[in-house]
């Protein structure tokens, strides 16, 4: 004779690991870099953080679940072992030869010393 309300054998809950790693550029910050275990169907929130001159590229590996490859921020459902990398690329510094267009642009995007990035994807940099 068994336990009211109890199943048994209990149910079988799969467990699976994310392995996340990044390139040369930023770290993922949540929830970090290494091989992590998940329950079945579990959400895992992923981040990763782009080092100063770098900027968030897309998340490669075993994607097919990532709610969105090119956000630095996204989520992830565990449904089997993943391998993901975050992958970061160089912001291209823009310089200029003739002081005066140099200055023109800075007036223009309000940018009076530091570095001037190149836009890429449609969207101006410093942001």
């Amino acid at each position: 004779m068994g336990l009211v309300g109890c199943v048994y054998p209990p149910p079988f809950i799969p467990y699976y690991d994310l392995n996340i790693s990044s390139t040369d550029g930023g770290p993922v910050t949540t929830p970090g870099e290494g091989t992590f275990t998940y329950t079945d169907m579990e959400v895992v929130e992923v981040v990763a953080e782009a080092d100063e001159r770098y900027r968030f590229a897309e998340w490669t590996g075993d994607v097919r679940t990532i709610g969105d490859v090119n956000a630095a921020n996204t989520t992830m459902t565990m449904s089997d072992n993943y391998a993901i990398t975050a992958n970061f690329e160089a912001d291209e510094i823009v310089t200029f030869v003739d002081p005066n267009l140099e200055a023109a642009v800075r007036h223009a995007i309000v940018k009076p010393e530091g570095p001037i990035y190149a836009a890429r994807y449609g969207t101006a940099y410093p942001p």
